[in-house]
């Protein structure tokens, strides 16, 4: 009796797991380009408003209620912002008493006849 030679049989098990087609890097990096761009895109249209003024007109109405406050230490003369006092619209009127020059750092304490309050109605001059 002659024995035949076995042959091997192929795992078709691990012929079904084997590796595909290695991906192809181009688009890869072509789709991680798109997913960032809209990404940014979104969070920049909602997080973050961006607004420009063209012409000086609108300035200084989006500055607010402001004060030239001369230093009595350096004559440096500087703004305050007098909004959360001056503005008619402000619900919690806060009154400013002091300011700090930008100069030298001196703390300059406010006299109420320094603080610009817009006349309105009921206000006498």
């Amino acid at each position: 009796m002659v024995a035949k030679p076995r042959t091997p049989k192929v795992n078709q098990k691990r012929d079904k797991q084997a590796p595909s087609e290695p991906r192809d890097n181009t688009r890869e990096a072509i789709d991680l380009i798109v997913t960032v761009v809209v990404l940014v895109l979104l969070i920049k249209s909602i997080l973050i408003e961006v607004f420009v003024i063209p012409t000086g007109s609108m300035a200084t109405t989006l500055l607010g209620y402001n004060k030239m406050i001369p230093c009595p230490q350096c004559g440096h003369e500087f703004e305050v912002n007098f909004s959360k006092q001056a503005n008619p619209e402000e619900e919690n009127p806060e009154s400013i008493t002091g300011c700090q020059c930008p100069n030298c750092r001196l703390f300059i304490e406010l006299l109420p006849q320094d603080s610009p309050v817009p006349l309105g109605q009921g206000q006498e001059q």
